[in-house]
């Protein structure tokens, strides 16, 4: 399986145990492409033999490119040797051993445990990996599990995606310990390679066993939910739910109520890209972890993280309260706490 590498981790760390006596398993191994790069140098690899790691180098001038998983000459190999946040210094703390671990922030991403020397890889072509088998696989036979580092790195802020893969919009801002969560609008998915919002067809995000076998804008069932439903546009589906004790109705379409008297519609749920009036980005100060109220909507605020904005919203039944900075009890549609 072709994985490419993306940071290596505290590189002040010593590596002496890293040159042939740490303990591996060959299945591991062989499971992620059979080698795996040298924490110390580009321009070497490893392998596991007989149950211990050996480093193995490359020729003069060329350098081991993780996409390939071989040796290049000069400039045509990958090096991305960067310091990287210390979220993961903790799951590598056994300095005998090769482990695996996955990224507990990012599935399409694993920890390789050189001792207590973490490299942090990527599966290639829209892969997540699977801590089962410990191999990149199709997104639908793996369960991603997500969970924010007790520890917040102002300078490398993590994203989570929907854990579920039911809302592609969905996704999470992680501060202290905790997932704020956001939306994002116009019909837009969450990225989690590039951690924006984009075009569907630009994010890895897909919802399993939902398809959109047209474009024109239809709605479709949600397999997992009777309260919720899928509008397809131009494709891509895009999650919605019921109104309050209404489910959706396959031969009905759209949403009806359940009582026995004359069936209603609802209008389908719209968008909220009319309240989004500004870019938070221009009222986000440079430094500085900040909420702020948004001005056109009671629950909804914006969150500042060094200059970079973004938008989320209360849980259903609160409104952001812009003195305590929370998300307290109230009404949402007069706006009043509760």
């Amino acid at each position: 399986m072709r994985t490419k590498l993306v940071v290596v981790v505290l590189a002040s760390v010593a590596l002496v145990s890293v040159t042939g006596e740490l303990r591996c398993v060959q299945q591991t191994f062989e499971s992620l492409g059979g080698v795996f790069p040298s924490p110390r140098s580009s321009s070497e690899y490893s392998r596991c033999d007989a149950g211990v790691v050996q480093t193995v180098p490359c020729p003069d001038g060329h350098y081991f490119d993780t996409a390939v998983q071989s040796c290049l000459l000069g400039q045509t190999a990958e090096q991305s040797h960067v310091d990287v946040a210390f979220q993961f210094e903790e799951l590598c703390n056994n300095p005998d051993v090769v482990q695996i671990f996955p990224n507990p922030t990012n599935c399409t991403q694993y920890i390789l445990c050189y001792g207590t020397v973490p490299i942090v890889q990527s599966c290639s072509g829209g892969l997540l990996f699977n801590p089962q088998l410990n191999t990149c696989d199709v997104p639908g036979n793996v369960v991603c599990g997500y969970s924010c580092p007790s520890v917040d790195d102002p300078y490398n802020p993590v994203w989570l995606p929907d854990a579920r893969l039911q809302d592609c919009s969905r996704h999470y801002l992680c501060f202290k310990g905790e997932p704020l969560q956001f939306q994002c609008y116009s019909n837009l998915y969450f990225d989690i390679e590039t951690r924006t919002c984009t075009y569907p067809q630009y994010s890895t995000c897909r919802v399993p066993n939902v398809y959109c076998n047209t474009t024109l804008t239809v709605n479709v069932e949600n397999p997992r939910s009777c309260t919720s439903y899928y509008t397809c546009v131009d494709g891509f589906p895009h999650y919605r739910t019921c109104g309050y004790e209404e489910y959706f109705s396959v031969p009905l379409d759209p949403t009806t109520t359940t009582t026995e008297q004359p069936t209603t519609t609802t209008p389908e749920p719209t968008t909220t890209t009319e309240m989004v009036t500004i870019d938070p980005n221009d009222v986000c100060p440079e430094l500085g972890v900040i909420f702020l109220p948004y001005p056109t909507n009671c629950y909804m605020y914006i969150v500042c993280l060094n200059g970079i904005g973004g938008t989320a919203s209360c849980k259903e039944n609160e409104i952001f309260n812009p003195i305590t900075t929370e998300c307290v009890p109230g009404n949402q549609q007069t706006c009043t706490p509760s």
